[in-house]
């Protein structure tokens, strides 16, 4: 149970450091089992009322003229969406209209571009769809009798693509999909594959219509840039913000894919700031001040597991707390010293 003073002090401290929100995919129905990035549009709807109501919720446009002139306003949110789901044109857009909700999506431009799936997806949609109650892949042995022994094998089966390279993705997705006994045809042809489809371009442009939507790179195919070389990360970076501009207009902003520390190194920092992105962001959960990098933004990353309450800790100081920032800094600045 959070301690309400404690949650108090840290509302209050926080008060003029901003948030970067990062969703990815909104369902209207549930999937077989949760997966992290997939939110429901009901556990969605609960939190931007809340933001709606207690937050200024802000453009990245402004909040990155507030933070040039060294000013945040107290309680300020700013939204983003990754890699460019169909759904949030379809189950976003008009949450986001009834509250006149701004946000950015960072668009992973080959997902869009082929409305191919990206790999996570491809082992959700394989382990939703099997017949089979275990599975042998990559060594592990899949428990899938039920629904909460898949949420445990997706992320399982996900440990074992995150240290493979690029070139590889496609034999371990086909070594997957004999592991499950399902073609590639039947995993694109299935409903949860509907679901989580990829916007197409002329669905961009709907969300740019909308007035409502900024628009931001996440590379072309997603890939961890630390496992390419430096051309294949130049035109990951580069070619992204060239091939959305062609499609929305002006590309000003670049997400890291996955944004921890081992994702990126100053190689790709400085390939970013030589594309001409105004700003940087990574997935550091912590809060953004004046004193804040522009070329290494974090943002918050919100998923299926948070609860409401934990939703409003986070963003009412939670996350600034544990970054541990305040103690003692923060009451040095309230109250003296």
């Amino acid at each position: 149970m959070i301690k309400p003073f404690t949650h108090f002090l840290r509302s209050f401290a926080s008060r003029n450091e901003a948030l970067i929100l990062t969703y990815h995919s909104v369902l209207h129905d549930p999937l077989p089992f949760p997966i992290w990035h997939h939110l429901s549009l009901e556990h969605f709807e609960h939190q931007i009322a809340y933001l709606a109501k207690h937050f200024r919720c802000v453009s990245m446009s402004e909040l990155l003229d507030g933070h040039a002139r060294g000013h945040i306003p107290p309680y300020t949110v700013s939204l983003t969406f990754d890699d460019g789901y169909r759904n949030n044109l379809t189950q976003v857009l008009p949450l986001l209209q009834r509250y006149n909700l701004p946000a950015t999506l960072f668009i992973t431009g080959g997902f869009v571009t082929t409305a191919q799936m990206l790999w996570p997806e491809w082992i959700a949609c394989a382990l939703a769809q099997t017949k089979l109650p275990t599975v042998n892949f990559a060594g592990q042995i899949l428990d899938l009798r039920n629904t909460d022994a898949r949420a445990l094998a997706f992320r399982a089966a996900t440990a074992g693509f995150r240290n493979i390279s690029p070139s590889e993705i496609p034999a371990r997705v086909d070594e997957l999909l004999r592991a499950t006994q399902l073609t590639r045809a039947q995993v694109e042809n299935s409903a949860m594959r509907q679901a989580i489809a990829a916007l197409n371009w002329d669905e961009v442009r709907q969300l740019h219509a909308s007035g409502l939507f900024e628009f931001g790179a996440h590379t072309i195919n997603h890939w961890h840039l630390t496992k390419l070389s430096h051309e294949q990360a130049r035109a990951e970076i580069i070619g992204a913000k060239l091939l959305i501009e062609e499609q929305v207009g002006p590309v000003n902003y670049f997400a890291y894919p996955y944004g921890g520390p081992d994702d990126f190194d100053a190689t790709h920092r400085a390939l970013a700031i030589e594309a001409g992105y105004r700003a940087i962001f990574t997935a550091s959960t912590q809060t953004v001040t004046p004193q804040s990098d522009v070329f290494e933004l974090p943002r918050m990353g919100i998923g299926a597991h948070l609860s409401d309450e934990e939703f409003i800790y986070s963003l009412r100081g939670g996350i600034a707390a544990m970054a541990g920032r305040y103690w003692p800094t923060r009451l040095k600045r309230l109250f003296g010293g």
